[in-house]
């Protein structure tokens, strides 16, 4: 309990926050891209009846036959994971947690679950870029990056906390770039 008060602490006397999210935050809302379960067969078993494809993440890296099948892939994507969002608890709470504060997101998640939950979108770094603009990303993604350095050498000398919220060990994408 006294590791909770440390970072409530932390927290409450911080400068700025900077929020590190990666899939494991999805998970937690209910989100799996790498699961082949119920929500995927739900969505997506079409893609597995005629592709074998298994989970989210590989059917956004197959190698389809057409342009109008990816497509359509993307287009059930888009329309599970945004069009039909909903925000959920997880992020509600992590909203009311940064508060008033000063906060930059730093995801490797592209469903813009942090935008559709409200948080101002010029805040947000997507280091593989979203589901909106999955077509053409780096001129999005090193805006993004620009925005997100000028608020690091802004705050660098000042109290920051970074939540790191479900990143996994080998997500270098954000690790490294936090170090």
């Amino acid at each position: 309990m006294n590791e909770f008060k440390t970072a409530r602490n932390w927290l409450d006397n911080a400068d700025a926050v900077i929020i590190s999210a990666g899939n494991g935050l999805s998970i937690t809302e209910g989100y799996n891209i790498f699961a082949h379960d119920e929500a995927f067969m739900t969505h997506f078993g079409t893609f597995y009846e005629r592709y074998g494809i298994m989970n989210i993440l590989q059917g956004a890296f197959y190698n389809y036959p057409t342009v109008a099948e990816r497509d359509a892939f993307y287009k059930v994507l888009f329309d599970y994971m945004v069009d039909h969002y909903e925000s959920t608890p997880v992020f509600r709470d992590l909203k009311q947690l940064v508060g008033g504060h000063e906060y930059f997101v730093v995801t490797s998640n592209g469903n813009m679950h942090f935008q559709l939950s409200g948080f101002d979108e010029e805040r947000i770094f997507e280091v593989e870029g979203n589901f909106g603009n999955n077509q053409n990303p780096m001129p999005m993604i090193q805006k993004q990056q620009a925005k997100f350095n000028a608020f690091v050498q802004k705050y660098r000398s000042q109290n920051v906390v970074i939540l790191e919220l479900g990143i996994g060990a080998n997500n270098q994408l954000i690790k490294a770039l936090l170090m």
